[in-house]
């Protein structure tokens, strides 16, 4: 998944409520530690996501990438991972990446 970017995101926070809003009009429960997305559908899980925020050329975007989507360099809330870690391990089919275009 590439870059999703807008010239009307002022700041790093106006990119992270941007995505907290799409999630929860795709129905989503949506709770963030710093740039990390614990994501919940009816009460279970559905996703872990980093949130990547940067500034290119004046316009600000975001790449979201799902602890699914493989091997990242990125530290996510214990909290968050002990809430997903055993459906990544079983497999489970409802930990996706999510695409939000």
């Amino acid at each position: 998944m590439g870059w999703n970017c807008c010239s009307d995101w002022k700041s790093k926070q106006d990119v992270i409520d941007e995505y907290e809003d799409r999630l929860r009009k795709s129905g989503y429960n949506v709770r963030i530690e710093g740039s990390w997305f614990y994501v919940e559908k009816d009460g279970k899980p559905a996703d872990l996501i980093y949130l990547l925020a940067n500034k290119s050329y004046g316009e600000w975007g975001y790449k979201a990438i799902s602890v699914s989507c493989g091997p990242s360099a990125y530290n996510a809330p214990l909290w968050m991972v002990q809430k997903v870690h055993q459906l990544l391990r079983a497999g489970e089919p409802r930990i996706r990446c999510l695409s939000l275009h």
